[in-house]
């Protein structure tokens, strides 16, 4: 592969995201790496803005630990009524 790099984004597709005050989802870009062996290593990678990772991270960890995934406690715009895929 001539380059390859990987977009983390602190937004779910069916359930939540974390924005700035103008809506704006957090996002990171790892760094680009050129000529990549098979089984390469991007190594180890820390997103700026720790804060809007941490509390992404949690709300995924309380969600799925509820092990009830259909419920009007945790209803959302972005969750529809069927639950995510595990």
């Amino acid at each position: 592969m001539s380059s390859m790099w990987v977009r983390f984004s602190t937004e779910s597709t069916k359930l939540w995201k974390v924005s700035d005050g103008n809506g704006t989802v957090y996002t990171f870009d790892s760094p680009t790496k050129t000529d990549l062996a098979a089984g390469a290593d991007l190594g180890t990678l820390k997103a700026s803005n720790a804060r809007a990772w941490h509390a992404f991270d949690t709300i995924n960890i309380l969600w799925w630990a509820r092990n009830n995934p259909v419920s009007d406690c945790w209803s959302t715009p972005r969750r529809t009524a069927t639950p995510a895929p595990n």
